[in-house]
């Protein structure tokens, strides 16, 4: 008797074991809570239970049986996908993780009716969440942020980088591969043929349409809780990161019922007193030529805490601060260590993602619109020559429709540039910077010219070497240590050199020129880095906040006003680039610009008064009328594309995309072929 119990539910006693060890060592590493003891034990003790449930019983008895497995399956699977994707599990079961439980329960409902077959609904589904769970984890740790939706729609962008990071399994993979393993095992040896549907059609039907019925709830849980935060901050109190039932939280924003376009009206109206003291035009007549450049992962990391490296990192852009034609600071942005197209739509529109889904914007709301005011349109508008440049796939984030619909004149991808320079495995900054002066080198006579670009050479991630990477920096006391951040600051001293020679060319350039110069986001290093340098980053938001700076500098090869240790967001950047050359803007840059004097920062992550407090973003749209202004204006910029105050957000006229009409993009018809 003894003997055939041991050998009937050995399985069940190693997985029992197995569990209260992990959890165990997870507690004492702190990685989650001891209650979470609680709901794992109850889980675990409603399964053993119903194994002593006779199987020849009732047929409702019977079917207590295999369901409990089923359920059982959904808790392991949404406990597995927590911790594989950000690293934490919360025991606090609140309805939003129950409903975790359920969907992942209704994928093996389905896989059960599909497959006849307790043992393969549960092999079947524990590798596909298995697999799911191993790719969240590493897009987890290269960038900081779980998949979303958007990452399916941008598979291409994805598919670009994927060869550049270090899949070595860490700890996470083998501990928690391991228990979904032992427990996908037992059940799969536990399961037999009274777990059978057969021909039960009636009640194959009602499995099916509840699990149906689970995932039509899908696209709507928790929306209301989430846009009446207002904060889009990663807050696991309204959901669980990387499970199932939050990949279509963040797929994108319906336009909410506090939201009215003739509110929209009312704000732009309310402003024109405060625009009719800006005179158009520019004091001296200049119009230079303007070079905006988002570098990728740009960050000064010496914002996160004190450290000392072997050699200056950025020299001359330290010097910059000392020059009488420079305006240098930083600027907060809503991104950390991905999601590059946000800050880049948050420099062009002016619009902050703090009150739009943090997904990508250029994936879920262009569908539906023709052209898009800008900072491109208002420079268009002012006889600009507009151009973008990005040494990478033209497939990345939908920019070919985007710049169109945003009136780029030109565009320049990757697959349009020859005898590429690389650094590593991206091209060059220095590479990048030749094609920016060249393309200056060919502008027609009296030719005014806007070019954006975005860089690449300092994208993640950061291992591996080659294609003439040295290790020029190390952290003194820590060599060797932080191999990521070394790394990174090796790269970032190469594009230090080559942004001088930029810098140095057009110093020299005959025509009045102005280069805005910004990061896009910091990039995601070593957790240990982060903890080594400031611990308090992860338990004060304030100190959280440091890790969305980054750098950015308006330098002229003129005289205008000088400032430092500017602190600003990057959705302000432009309405500041162009008061600071005396420029006309839009009216709505306008306003952005009088709103900066209250609220000099504005990040999804954290607010910033002029007394530079930080708030709360939930708590400062609520208790600030301008602060609601500006949702509603963002609203009805970007989302509400049916209702836009075109007169508002643009200068002399709506947006014009003719110039390279969607239908007839060449970097757009390229793609589709």
């Amino acid at each position: 008797m003894e003997k055939n119990f041991w050998k009937k539910y050995r399985m069940l006693i190693v997985s029992l074991l197995y569990t209260a060890v992990l959890l165990n060592y997870l507690s004492v590493e702190r990685i989650i809570s001891t209650q979470t003891f609680i709901p794992f034990a109850v889980f675990c003790a409603l399964f053993v239970v119903s194994r002593f449930i006779p199987s020849g019983g009732r047929r409702g008895l019977r079917h207590i049986r295999w369901m409990t497995s089923l359920f059982f399956m959904g808790f392991l699977t949404h406990f597995y996908l927590s911790l594989m994707s950000s690293g934490a599990f919360y025991a606090r079961m609140k309805f939003i993780g129950l409903l975790n439980v359920l969907f992942h329960t209704a994928v093996y409902m389905l896989l059960y009716v599909g497959t006849d077959s307790l043992r393969k609904a549960i092999a079947i589904g524990s590798g596909i969440f298995g697999v799911f769970g191993i790719a969240n984890h590493y897009v987890w740790l290269f960038r900081g942020t779980p998949i979303g939706i958007e990452d399916l729609t941008s598979i291409r962008t994805a598919a670009g980088v994927a060869g550049n990071y270090d899949y070595t399994p860490d700890r996470y993979i083998i501990l928690l591969g391991l228990l979904l393993l032992l427990w996908s095992v037992t059940l799969y040896r536990l399961g037999g043929d009274e777990y059978c549907l057969g021909r039960r059609v009636h009640f194959k039907q009602g499995m099916a349409l509840a699990s149906v019925a689970l995932f039509a709830c899908l696209p709507f849980v928790g929306y209301g809780d989430y846009y009446k935060d207002n904060s889009n901050a990663f807050n696991y109190d309204l959901y669980f990161a990387g499970t199932l039932a939050t990949l279509c939280q963040k797929s994108g924003m319906e336009i909410p019922e506090y939201y009215s376009a003739k509110a929209v009206e009312t704000i732009a109206n309310e402003s024109a007193a405060a625009r009719a003291e800006r005179e158009e035009g520019t004091a001296d007549g200049v119009q230079p030529n303007i070079i905006a450049i988002m570098s990728e992962s740009y960050g000064d990391l010496r914002v996160l805490g004190d450290f000392e490296t072997n050699i200056p990192v950025t020299p001359f852009m330290d010097s910059l601060k000392e020059d009488d034609n420079t305006i240098s600071g930083y600027a907060y942005a809503s991104i950390f260590g991905s999601k590059t197209a946000n800050s880049e739509f948050e420099f062009l529109s002016s619009d902050s993602i703090l009150y739009i889904p943090d997904t990508m914007v250029y994936l879920h709301y262009f569908d539906n619109v023709t052209a898009y005011d800008s900072l491109v349109s208002v420079l268009k508008n002012q006889g600009y020559t507009t151009s973008a440049m990005h040494p990478y796939l033209r497939a990345g984030w939908n920019r070919p429709a985007v710049y169109s619909k945003m009136g780029f004149d030109e565009t320049m991808f990757l697959e349009d540039m020859t005898d590429v320079g690389y650094y590593r495995q991206y091209p060059s900054d220095a590479y990048n910077f030749e094609l920016i002066q060249k393309r200056f080198e060919n502008k027609a006579e009296g030719e005014k010219l806007f070019l954006f670009d975005i860089t690449m050479q300092n994208h993640g991630g950061y291992e591996g070497e080659g294609n003439g990477y040295e290790q020029t920096v190390s952290i003194v006391g820590q060599e060797g240590n932080f191999p990521k951040a070394e790394m990174f600051l090796s790269e970032q001293h190469e594009s230090d050199r080559a942004l001088e020679q930029l810098i140095t060319y057009f110093a020299n350039y005959d025509e009045p020129t102005v280069i805005v110069f910004f990061g896009d986001h910091q990039p995601k290093l070593d957790e240990e880095f982060y903890e080594w340098v400031n611990p308090a980053m992860s338990v004060d938001p304030e100190e959280r906040m440091k890790k969305y700076m980054v750098p950015f500098f308006i330098w002229a090869n003129y005289d205008i006003e000088a400032k430092t240790d500017v602190h600003t967001s990057i959705n302000y950047l432009a309405p500041q680039l162009l008061d600071a050359l005396d420029m006309p803007m839009s009216p709505y840059q306008s306003h952005l610009l009088e709103q900066s004097k209250t609220w000099p920062v504005i990040s999804a992550k954290g607010i910033y008064d002029f007394n530079g407090v930080y708030h709360n973003p939930s708590e400062a749209i609520a208790n600030s009328g301008m602060l609601r202004n500006y949702q509603d204006l963002t609203i009805n910029h970007t989302v509400d594309s049916q209702n836009t105050l075109h007169s508002f957000f643009s200068l002399g006229g709506e947006a014009d995309a003719s110039a390279v009409p969607s239908s007839e993009n060449p970097a757009q018809v390229a793609e589709e072929e």
